[in-house]
């Protein structure tokens, strides 16, 4: 994390004012502006001034490279700053066009000389099977962090670049590992011995949503109100997947052993429209179909764990089902009920 050297020498690492701000300088031009539909703003987008092609225009363009400020005098306008990638020292000069710094900064990031962008990639993809990263939090990687295991942590690095980044190459070699293959647990205490278990941990905002739509048979495209493909970024938000996102939604530097659901989630499961409408065992959801299609109830209450838990329910969920289902004696209410019952419980929130 370099942010900290935003206004100051870092505190913790060595990294220098000077480095934060030659790294803005390949993102000079970028401004926010409204996204106005009939006459309206309805969000904002993230847009490039580098656009203009010679003339006046272009020269005002090529005064807009990023200063750093003066931390003397706000009032002054600054120094400006050649785009350097403060990892390897490679720099660009004044005038290069914002496509043409970006995919520079890419090679060099992505670049074989770059240790650190293997390293990073490795990190997280780690703590999303195994629940706990060589680096935590799994965004704070450096030369001056110490990870876990770190002869394991450099050796995947180092081959996943050999393998010239080949991401399911990565996720093979870590399935394949005794740290992934342990039983779940719950999160250990931090001086206990790493990766003793594969720790459970809580679904993102996205996994969420998606486990939603997989286990109801939603088809996404009919959540928005006309019907239309999912939209653009800006208007995301308006979506159900957008809403999702901003009420399970967490930082990720945050141990997921230290995030805890809220009321606001716990309403979203329990009454979003969307759930509410694909739990009803109509003529065209998931459990009406399922429900037309066999008598067999424990098979029913079995297709219902796998789609929601991914495993099958123990002997005694099935007899609770069976009772449930006689007591309500109501087929289609009784199950309505298990289905809500497994969304909203703590299994589904989890992945082991």
């Amino acid at each position: 994390q370099i942010q900290c050297a935003q206004c100051h020498d870092h505190k913790t690492d060595r990294w220098k004012r000077e480095q934060f701000h030659s790294l803005a300088a390949f993102f000079p031009r970028i401004r926010v502006r409204p996204v106005r539909v009939e006459g309206r703003t309805r969000g904002f987008e993230l847009v490039s001034l580098d656009r203009a092609r010679g003339g006046p225009r272009r020269r005002r363009l090529q005064a807009l490279e990023h200063r750093m400020p003066d931390p003397d005098d706000a009032s002054k306008p600054g120094t400006p700053m050649k785009p350097k990638f403060f990892l390897t020292g490679q720099q660009l000069d004044f005038g290069v066009s914002d496509l043409e710094r970006r995919q520079q900064l890419a090679e060099w990031i992505t670049s074989p000389d770059n240790p650190w962008f293997a390293t990073a990639f490795v990190n997280r993809i780690w703590a999303e099977l195994v629940g706990e990263g060589f680096y935590n939090p799994i965004d704070d990687v450096g030369p001056d962090r110490e990870p876990v295991a770190p002869q394991t942590c450099q050796l995947l690095a180092s081959q996943f670049v050999s393998h010239d980044y080949d991401v399911k190459w990565l996720f093979r070699t870590i399935t394949a590992t005794k740290a992934y293959q342990r039983q779940s647990r719950s999160h250990v205490a931090a001086d206990s011995t790493p990766f003793a278990a594969c720790c459970t941990q809580r679904l993102r905002a996205d996994q969420l949503f998606n486990a939603l739509t997989a286990a109801l048979d939603i088809d996404e495209q009919s959540t928005t109100r006309s019907g239309r493909p999912v939209p653009a970024p800006r208007t995301l938000a308006r979506t159900p997947r957008g809403q999702f996102a901003q009420i399970f939604g967490f930082d990720p530097s945050t141990p997921r052993d230290e995030i805890t659901g809220s009321i606001p989630q716990a309403l979203a499961l329990m009454n979003t429209s969307v759930i509410e409408k694909n739990l009803r065992a109509t003529r065209r959801s998931m459990l009406g179909k399922l429900l037309a299609s066999t008598d067999d109830d424990a098979q029913v209450t079995t297709e219902l764990y796998l789609r929601v838990l991914a495993r099958e329910p123990s002997e005694a969920e099935l007899r609770t089902s069976r009772e449930y289902v006689a007591e309500v004696g109501n087929r289609r209410e009784a199950f309505e009920d298990l289905l809500w019952a497994l969304i909203n419980s703590t299994e589904f929130l989890h992945r082991e």
